[in-house]
């Protein structure tokens, strides 16, 4: 099938994937901020004890997708593609099943929870055990919402959601917390879902129709099982180093890790909007046209725009680091190399997102799959081999940086040859990926080299400053590629018409 759309069309199209990636990360970050204010509040109530549960019982409840088998991770793929083929009824079929089986396994899981806090090992928080199994099925509800608005293409609904979810969590969750310690906690949580489920439910966002066809049922494990045993993984590379320096170096050392990986989510929210709002639209493409040529242009710019501003934010969050631990965390100032060398390896983790999408788009999940377990393996070797030599946590860091950098290297790489790519073009097409980083990191040791006051806070200013201007060509570099700022003006000409 050919697609020929006009200039405007495209503008129009370019121009709803930037406004739906603003709209998505903004929430995204209020949220965030929701969720900061309450994780210390919940900290500082609760004490270091019982605040050590609490992080079980959360561990446990953000699991719910993963029980589904990869149904809904199936399903992220599966309904846009059928928008895009038009079958409607197939997208319902797919979103009822998915959602059907899903309710089905959180509900046993529901009860066996629920019927071993009967039993003596439960005894000291049986009260909270019974709770947590409600709260991990109502959870499980709460987080198919998330990709079923995605995949459906319903951002702004989605965001609405999403910070509805972030307040009403708050308010109910920290009132009750202060009367009823972690059972109170719990309780809100449960009443700030059942509101928003009413609502859903109210306004036909969802269901309760369940009902499940076998054989899309089926389909559904076929596709989504090797997709989630991929982001398992995805998720094991990025976190297991922390598992191990605990074990293998102790808790404290362990804290610097977590630190860094509060970094990160706040960095990688950049990317999740982004990739959140392509991958729906690839699938569509696909779907409608049938032709994977038509979804390069949903890897090759957006990559170009990511791969060229993250280097810039991620250079300021470098040059002022230091400061902002010596101002509030100053437990954590011997952990400052550690920080340097992840926050300089984020970047390789923030655009690995795109690519992987692409070839979950593609039907390659399985194939990376394998990949991915071997560069998880190697990881692994690599920490138990550099904590024995005696590099301690900084060698961690490196070997971090380091699996990161393949990853990414492999997913965009390996995108790039389904494009039908040769050795040399791909070689071009990753160094234009890569080259920002080299830039904006030759800019930061510049920029770190000189100082100009004795004072830090007035001289990392005046470091980002220079970086800033050291940056302003690659800035002109990703605006003259990818004409963003031009195409958001466009697009809100068109949409005045």
């Amino acid at each position: 099938m050919i697609v020929d759309d006009t200039n405007e069309e495209k503008l129009h199209k370019e121009g709803e994937i930037i406004r739906d990636a603003t709209v998505l990360s903004s929430t995204l970050y209020i949220s965030q901020a929701f969720y900061v204010i309450r994780g210390f509040l919940i900290a500082q109530f609760l004490g270091p004890s019982t605040y050590g549960l609490w992080s079980v019982l959360r561990t446990f409840f953000n699991s719910a997708p993963y029980f589904g088998l990869g149904t809904q991770q199936a399903m992220v793929r599966e309904v846009p593609f059928s928008i895009g083929e038009g079958n409607k009824l197939k997208k319902s079929i797919i979103i009822q099943t998915s959602l059907s089986w899903n309710i089905l396994i959180s509900v046993l899981i529901m009860v066996l929870v629920f019927t071993a806090s009967f039993f003596g090992f439960a005894a000291e928080y049986r009260v909270e055990i019974r709770l947590s199994s409600i709260l991990f099925m109502l959870t499980s509800v709460h987080l198919f919402m998330q990709p079923k608005f995605n995949s459906e293409q319903k951002y702004v609904l989605m965001s609405k959601y999403m910070l509805s979810y972030a307040i009403l969590n708050t308010i109910f969750g920290l009132s009750l917390l202060f009367f009823f310690n972690l059972s109170g906690l719990l309780m809100g949580m449960i009443l700030a879902q059942l509101i928003l489920l009413t609502y859903l439910i109210i306004n036909k966002h969802l269901s309760l129709n369940l009902s499940i066809d076998k054989s899309t049922l089926k389909e559904l494990f076929r596709i989504g099982f090797p997709i989630m045993i991929l982001w398992f993984f995805i998720f094991l590379i990025g976190n297991l180093n922390k598992l191990i320096v605990f074990i293998m170096l102790g808790k404290t050392k362990a804290g610097f890790y977590g630190l860094a990986t509060f970094v990160s989510s706040i960095v990688g929210y950049i990317s999740y909007a982004a990739t959140s709002v392509i991958f729906p639209r690839m699938m569509y493409t696909y779907g409608k046209t049938g032709e994977k040529k038509y979804m390069e242009k949903y890897f090759t710019k957006p990559m170009i725009v990511l791969s060229g501003m993250i280097p810039v934010i991620l250079g300021i969050i470098y040059i002022n680091i230091e400061a902002v631990i010596n101002l509030f965390l100053p437990k954590y100032i011997p952990g400052i190399t550690v920080l340097h060398i992840l926050i300089a390896a984020l970047f390789f983790s923030t655009i690995w997102g795109l690519p992987i999408n692409l070839l979950v788009a593609l039907n390659k999940q399985k194939k990376f799959m394998y990949i991915t377990a071997i560069v998880l393996l190697l990881s692994i070797i690599l920490d138990l081999i550099i904590i024995k030599i005696g590099f301690d946590i900084n060698g961690v860091a490196v070997v971090t940086a380091f699996t990161f950098f393949l990853t990414s290297a492999l997913a965009n790489g390996y995108s790039l040859f389904l494009f039908k790519n040769g050795v040399m073009q791909i070689l071009q097409k990753l160094s234009l990926i890569y080259l920002p980083f080299i830039y904006s990191f030759a800019g930061v040791i510049f920029s770190i080299s000189i100082s100009f006051s004795k004072n830090i806070y007035v001289d990392n200013i005046l470091k980002s400053l220079i970086f800033i201007a050291f940056s302003t060509p690659l800035i002109i570099y990703i605006e003259k590629e990818s004409k963003i700022i031009n195409k958001i003006l466009s697009f809100l000409k068109i949409s005045r018409k």
